[in-house]
């Protein structure tokens, strides 16, 4: 059921009549000289807050704007040609009579304010109408006596009992003021705060005018929200006040407009989150607001394709971190704007691009040089570095973590996806995995496997069965430490342990060759390419390993080499110096002695050595005359 309405029309010789009417159902009236017009809640008693009146013709047109219909509801005929002395009037809870006020500044009092179908908003004012006053409302000049007997009365105080309420309530708290933009454009602003329960908010604009721009009841919570057409106008200052139900107005609260931008924001970075399967929930886009152009209560939105989808307040020291769910999806771009306290935009956005898709492919190995990758090749993965460099590609500019032995080394691809890592401990003996984890500047990640390597630091053990051969001259076979060798090209064999690759053959500490390790036997075999020249030399090995790893030498065996051969020695004498016949033996002869004196002539300083049968059976030094004497060792019979 519509709400109803009374209207109270007193007439100068004090009668009065009392019309009802149902919102939205236009009641009619004719208007009468110094007719005076009080609106009545039926339900309530008291004035309506808010009318709407305009001028058609000569006919006023009221609607009661608290009404559940938004329609016309009060029409007075031929008002405008007995308007002088008329008056419109409410009573409030106070049993108090008060006019009408302009809602929005800048409409007038005057009835010739009104002109056209322009519909105007009015609000029961804070003025009290006194008997025999004039008050303008809607234009016109109401006296207190035309109302009758039963207006006087209220007017005089409300009709007995424990006399009015005069308290005012405490002043509205504007809590937020938040400028309203359509496609851009500033329309209006939204203030909203608290105040005494069920009493009606006013806002006024600045001063020197002070109209009421608008008003609205507060409701049961004491919560209010206005809306001011247009926007709160930059540095202005507007006060806002609350009337209670007695009429009683509290001391203002000023609110001063802004309509100017903020700075735009700053995007230091956009990363995902994950759950617990890696898989991408939401996006946080952080940043600042550089200090220059920082206010207090800003907040930071991120736009997606149709309109905001999520903000975040700015913290005390400029950063933000606005996070967006479901995450932004790939090749989706977004834009970030900050607004400040009074919800105005910055003048430019930040755009920022979605990514959820991680890093396809990376690899890792030994860094692929003799000094990370040692031994007899830089490529097969076998090193006796402890503290190698690992090396790698992947996307360009992303994180890199390196797990290897146990410690897990981060460090970022270059712009060509390159990056190294070097280990800092030593990594013990054995196969050593590769892990790397690679993570985008959007959080997100992939691992992979690198490949895998060896570390082997621990040396071989020495060749065993080393044997140095003369196969040249009269005399053949091992050459002992100390020996002299015709042969100028003599070979140094012997056996590796298992893993040995190749054996270094050295002259007097200084390598001079290597010999590869047969893999069927472990034997080795080493024989120099041209020949070796007359002279002293000590000839040692050791054995090395696949991963470069060497063991310690052999035992060194000193020779000489006589490649330059003096002319053959001459023996000039054998004398038998034992029984019965002593004395030179002559050639083919038979002597009992089994030790005899061999005398000759040779090259001055060389050596001269006496075989029998094959067998050496003395030596000596030629002397400087050319001479030489050798008694034998002890003959076979």
């Amino acid at each position: 059921m519509s709400k109803q309405y009374n209207v109270k029309v007193s007439l100068p010789d004090g009668s009065e009549q009392m019309n009802t009417f149902e919102a939205g159902k236009v009641l009619r009236l004719k208007a009468t000289p110094q007719g005076k017009y009080q609106l009545i809640d039926a339900q309530t008693g008291m004035a309506p807050d808010v009318i709407k009146a305009r001028r058609v013709g000569k006919d006023l047109h009221i609607d009661i704007v608290d009404s559940d219909e938004a329609t016309l509801d009060l029409v007075i005929e031929d008002y405008y040609d007995m308007a002088d002395g008329s008056s419109v009037v409410g009573q409030a809870e106070n049993g108090l009579l008060y006019d009408y006020t302009p809602q929005l500044a800048g409409n007038g009092t005057e009835m010739t304010a009104l002109s056209g179908e322009q519909a105007i908003a009015y609000v029961l004012g804070e003025t009290t109408v006194a008997s025999g006053a004039a008050v303008g409302v809607l234009g016109f000049n109401p006296l207190l006596a035309g109302l009758g007997a039963a207006g006087a009365a209220a007017a005089a105080g409300g009709g007995g009992g424990d006399g009015p309420d005069t308290t005012p309530p405490a002043a509205p708290s504007v809590d937020k003021t938040s400028n309203n933009y359509v496609n851009g454009e500033l329309q209006s602003t939204t203030i909203s705060g608290t105040a005494e329960a069920n009493s009606v908010v006013l806002v006024r604009a600045p001063a020197p005018g002070s109209q009421i721009i608008n008003s609205v009841t507060v409701d049961a919570n004491g919560n209010y929200q206005i809306v001011i057409t247009p926007a709160l106008e930059e540095g202005a200052v507007y006060t806002v006040t609350a009337r209670d139900a007695a009429n009683n107005v509290s001391t203002p609260t000023e609110v001063t407009g802004d309509v100017v931008p903020p700075v735009a924001p700053v995007v230091t970075e956009v990363v995902n989150q994950f759950n617990s399967a890696n898989q991408p929930t939401g996006t946080e886009v952080k940043g600042r607001i550089p200090e220059e152009g920082r206010e207090p209560g800003m907040t930071v939105y991120v736009y997606g394709p149709n309109g905001p989808i999520a903000s975040a307040a700015v913290n005390p020291d400029g950063t933000y971190t606005v996070l967006v769910q479901p995450a932004i999806p790939t090749g989706t771009t977004y834009e970030v704007f900050a607004r400040d306290a009074f919800n105005n935009p910055s003048e430019q956005s930040v755009p920022v691009r979605g990514d959820t898709t991680p890093p396809e492919s990376a690899s890792a190995s030994l860094n692929p040089v003799a000094i990370d990758d040692t031994g007899i090749s830089a490529l097969d993965g076998v090193t006796s570095n402890k503290k190698p460099t690992i090396v790698g590609q992947t996307e360009a500019g992303t994180k890199v973590e390196v797990t290897v032995g146990g410690k897990t080394y981060i460090t970022s691809a270059d712009a060509n996806g390159n990056f190294r890592v070097n280990v800092d401990q030593d990594l013990s003996d054995g196969e050593q995995g590769i892990k790397i984890k690679v993570t985008d500047s959007h959080g997100n990640s992939s691992t992979f496997d690198g490949i895998g390597f060896v570390v082997d630091a621990t040396a071989p053990s020495v060749p065993t069965d080393v044997v140095i051969e003369d196969n040249v001259g009269q005399k053949t076979g091992p050459i002992q430490d100390g020996d002299s060798t015709d042969d100028s090209v003599p070979v140094i064999k012997g056996k590796a342990a298992m893993g040995v690759e190749y054996v270094n053959v050295y002259n007097k500490g200084e390598l001079i060759g290597t010999a590869t390790v047969n893999k069927n036997n472990q034997e080795w075999s080493y024989e120099p390419s041209e020949s070796l020249p007359s002279g002293e030399y000590q000839w040692q090995v050791s054995a090395v390993d696949l991963a470069g790893n060497e063991s310690g030498k052999t035992s060194a065996v000193s020779f000489n080499v006589v490649s330059d051969a003096p002319d053959a020695p001459a023996i000039s004498d054998v004398f038998d110096n034992v029984g019965a016949v002593t004395g030179n033996v002559a050639k083919d002869a038979s002597t009992d002695d089994r030790q005899l004196e061999v005398r000759g002539t040779g090259l001055a300083d060389s050596t001269v050595r006496v075989y029998a049968n094959g067998v050496e059976v003395g030596s000596a030094t030629v002397g400087k005359d050319g001479r030489w004497s050798v008694t034998t060792s002890q003959l076979p019979v």
